[in-house]
C-alpha cells in the first residue's frame, strides 16, 4: 500500500481503496478537475454513510474535521496510474 503525505489520505486509501478504484474505472470522464470533484463527493459520501453507525460525538467530530485534510490529488494520481 502506498504511503501518502498525511494520515487522513492514508486512511481513506486503506478503508476505501477498492471503492475508489471501482469508482474511477467506471467514471465517464478523464478531465482531472471533474474527477477530483467527483472523487471528493464519493469519498465524503462513503464517510458519511459510515458515520451513521458512529454514535460517539467526539469521534464523529474528529472525522468531520479530518475530511478537509484529505489530499484528493494524491489519491487521484495513485488510483489512475
Amino acid at each position: 500500500m502506498k504511503q501518502f503525505i498525511n494520515l487522513e489520505t492514508n486512511l481513506i486509501s486503506k478503508w476505501y481503496g477498492n471503492e475508489i478504484d471501482i469508482f474511477l474505472e467506471e467514471s465517464d470522464t478523464r478531465d482531472r478537475i471533474e474527477l477530483l470533484s467527483l472523487l471528493s463527493e464519493k469519498v465524503e459520501e462513503l464517510i458519511m454513510n459510515d458515520l451513521q453507525l458512529i454514535t460517539e460525538g467526539y469521534i464523529s467530530e474528529v472525522i468531520h474535521n479530518s475530511i478537509n485534510k484529505i489530499d484528493y490529488n494524491e489519491l487521484l494520481d495513485y488510483y489512475i496510474s
